[in-house]
């Protein structure tokens, strides 16, 4: 076989291993022994002369596969299907002016950005890397420097802020439900637990407080929803699980608390599917809760779903205007 044209995925050395490795023989076009001609695809909005290895191989009837269909029978992600999922550096620079290609290379240099993906001519963001360079380039307009921005991303990586469930506040993480007054032993507890759960440090007290309410009322959902969010955020993930579970076989048609929470357990484990289809349940119990529309915009990015992202990250700027993470929703609804 021989290839025609420029590739956009890989390398023309590169390219020629991977045919190596998968039992084929690359060779000129003019090789009469040849039997396959992979046509490359130029680089977006550049016009390309057909190179004279077509012209042979349609004299020869010679099959020509495009550079896609070679990178599908090869096992690799086509330029179609990285755009798909991430954001190509050209389209990015573009978009945000003031990123010069230095600045990416610094920010590569010292860990602070990493590309998803690599081909021979272009570096493929994901969604995490897009919000970070949204967020710098907006810092830059306002005229901060550019060491100085960096100094605010160390510092927020060694404060270990982060868009990630796990480390966000409490209240901001998980949904906690509070119950009518009532005067049963169940309710007591129950009561007596939300108020240790406001005290700092006293978390075990508040667990012990939440398994009495359930030792006198095993079905009382509000209480499951908390002895849950509490296992969550000590990292016990598969505690609160199961909490939760149980909470969904007795209520889960009435607290969309369940769901949303459920959704962020499935988000920290990167199984985004699986938290799409929560946080869309949540929204379906409660249409107004900004914090479902933000992380199921955030889940929709990370699925390379960003057109579909755009109206929830609009909700939740609309719904949530003093919201942490309104200015990155306002960034978000402008890419294209």
């Amino acid at each position: 076989m021989c290839f025609a044209g420029h590739l956009s995925c890989l390398g023309r050395g590169e390219a020629e291993e991977l045919v190596r490795r998968l039992g084929g023989r690359v060779a000129s076009s003019k090789d009469s022994g040849v039997t396959l001609v992979v046509r490359g695809e130029p680089p977006t909005g550049t016009r390309e002369v057909p190179p004279k290895a077509l012209t042979r191989a349609a004299r020869r009837d010679v099959p020509v596969l495009s550079e896609r269909e070679f990178c599908r029978r090869a096992g690799i992600p086509s330029v179609d299907e990285l755009r798909a999922r991430y954001h190509p550096l050209s389209e990015i620079l573009q978009r945000y002016p003031l990123l010069r290609p230095d600045r990416i290379r610094y920010l590569e240099t010292w860990g602070l950005l990493r590309a998803s993906h690599t081909t021979r001519t272009e570096r493929w963001y994901a969604f995490d890397g897009l919000a970070l360079l949204a967020s710098l380039h907006t810092r830059l307009a306002e005229g901060v420097s550019f060491r100085a921005v960096v100094r605010e991303v160390v510092a927020e990586r060694q404060g270990q802020l982060s868009l990630s469930f796990g480390t966000r506040t409490p209240g901001a993480t998980v949904l906690a439900f509070r119950l009518p007054s009532g005067t049963g032993e169940a309710e007591r507890f129950f009561r007596e637990a939300s108020e240790l759960e406001r005290e700092p440090g006293r978390e075990s007290a508040a667990a012990d407080a939440y398994e009495m309410a359930l030792r006198h009322d095993p079905d009382l959902v509000p209480a499951l929803i908390n002895l849950a969010n509490l296992h969550y955020l000590r990292g016990e993930a598969e505690r609160a699980r199961e909490l939760y579970r149980r909470a969904e076989r007795l209520g889960g048609d009435e607290f969309f608390q369940i769901s949303f929470n459920l959704g962020n357990l499935a988000y920290d484990e990167e199984r985004y599917e699986r938290a799409r289809l929560l946080y869309r349940r949540a929204l379906l119990l409660e249409p107004s809760y900004g914090d479902a529309h933000l992380y199921l915009a955030l889940t929709l990015e990370k699925l390379g779903c960003s057109r579909e992202a755009r109206p929830h990250w609009r909700a939740y700027r609309e719904l949530d205007p003093a919201g942490e993470w309104v200015r990155l929703a306002r960034e978000m609804e402008r890419v294209e």
